[in-house]
C-alpha cells in the first residue's frame, strides 16, 4: 500500500477547481488485517506556486486542507494547517 498525502490551498488561484495535489507519499507493507502508524514529512516546496511575475516559487499564505489515504479516491483522513 502507498500512503498518500494531498492538499489544496483554497486561497491560491492555482488550485481553484483543480484536483488535490500530491505532496507526500510512502510505500508501506502490510499483512492482511495489519495496520501501522505512518508519519509523512510535508516539504513546504510542494505547497509552493510559481509566481511568473517574480520568476520564483513562493508559498501562498492561507489555510491548506490536508487529506490522507491509500489512493486519490480513498482519502478518509482530513486536517488543516495555516501558513502565514
Amino acid at each position: 500500500m502507498i500512503t498518500r498525502l494531498r492538499t489544496r490551498n483554497f486561497k491560491s488561484l492555482r488550485n481553484v477547481g483543480l484536483s488535490l495535489g500530491l505532496v507526500a507519499w510512502e510505500k508501506v507493507r502490510l499483512a492482511p488485517g495489519e495496520s501501522k502508524a505512518v508519519t509523512l514529512d510535508l516539504d513546504p516546496f510542494y505547497l509552493s506556486i510559481f509566481n511568473a511575475d517574480k520568476g520564483a516559487w513562493e508559498l501562498a499564505p492561507g489555510e491548506y486542507i490536508i487529506h490522507a489515504g491509500g489512493s486519490s479516491r480513498d482519502l478518509p483522513l482530513r486536517g488543516s494547517i495555516h501558513m502565514d
